[in-house]
């Protein structure tokens, strides 16, 4: 987006992205932003199975609210969930192979 709209549009989307999402996530759920166009979304006490349909629910939300009537966004979703004696990084790196999955599948899915 920043390449082909410029950074002040780029920086609009990551507000509005944030901004729908925080306010469509329960108190207790936690978002930050990772880096570049990439957020976590940690959902504390939910299973892998209830974590998929809240992302599949947050991707359908974003989906149906574009930034303007000539500016809209899909996201593609990694979920994993937390195993005993996972590392930070161990847990990122399913993550990330799933956000990869993500991409070569056309993105906008949620992976699991």
């Amino acid at each position: 987006m920043n390449d082909l709209h410029g950074h002040k549009v780029g920086d609009r989307i990551l507000c509005h992205l944030s901004e729908l999402i925080s306010v469509n996530i329960r108190d207790v759920d936690l978002l930050a932003r990772w880096g570049g166009d990439e957020f976590v979304i940690i959902l504390p006490e939910l299973d892998l199975e209830q974590a998929k349909l809240a992302c599949e629910k947050l991707k359908s939300l974003i989906n149906s609210n574009p930034i303007s009537c000539d500016l809209s966004v899909t996201c593609s979703f990694g979920v994993a969930q937390y195993h005993l004696g996972d590392t930070l990084n161990e847990l990122f790196v399913r993550v990330d192979k799933l956000l990869y999955s993500a991409k070569q599948q056309g993105r906008n899915t949620v992976q699991t």
